[in-house]
């Protein structure tokens, strides 16, 4: 478990020799500002965030890469805050329109990451999400690269979005 300090946010790291295995388990143990240091590797599962919690992947990002073949979102959020800083997320479910990143609702930033989803969306904002995404490839989506529902606003800012049904 990560060491609790009373000057602000712990700082928990994911990888091989680190303090979690994967990504679930460090969320499971991180607290409400809490920052999730992920190292390079492939993590297979699905993230949920139900807490305001920041997840940085530390090393070359198409070598930190979470992904996941099933029915959900590789990185589905319902925090009221949530960052994601240089991670690879890849939906391989080929079969089902499942989106690779879903928040709903909160805040939302995402800087340099690298997203794709085989038959889905990329990343989708809904229910009034207020978005940040930034020098983040969206790319081989099987419908959108960025969508935005329910009454979503996004700043998108050098952003590449390519090869998806819906390039917008």
């Amino acid at each position: 478990a990560a060491p609790q300090t009373s000057l602000g946010p712990r700082i928990l790291t994911v990888g091989e020799n680190m303090q979690f295995p994967s990504i679930g388990l460090a969320l499971e143990a991180a607290g409400p500002g809490d920052n999730v240091v992920v190292f390079e590797g492939r993590y297979r599962e699905a993230i949920t965030l139900t807490k305001p919690v920041e997840i940085l992947g530390v090393g070359v990002l198409n070598d930190i890469v979470v992904e996941c073949g099933d029915a959900r979102p590789v990185l589905w959020s319902w925090a009221q805050y949530a960052k994601v800083l240089n991670i690879t997320l890849q939906q391989l479910n080929k079969t089902e329109a499942v989106d690779c990143v879903k928040v709903d609702g909160g805040s939302f930033y995402m800087d340099g990451c690298n997203v794709s989803s085989a038959a889905g969306s990329g990343v989708v904002l809904a229910n009034e999400t207020l978005g940040e995404v930034k020098r983040t490839k969206m790319h081989a989506c099987g419908v959108d690269g960025l969508r935005l529902e329910s009454r979503s606003n996004c700043f998108v800012d050098g952003c590449l979005m390519t090869s998806s049904r819906h390039a917008e």
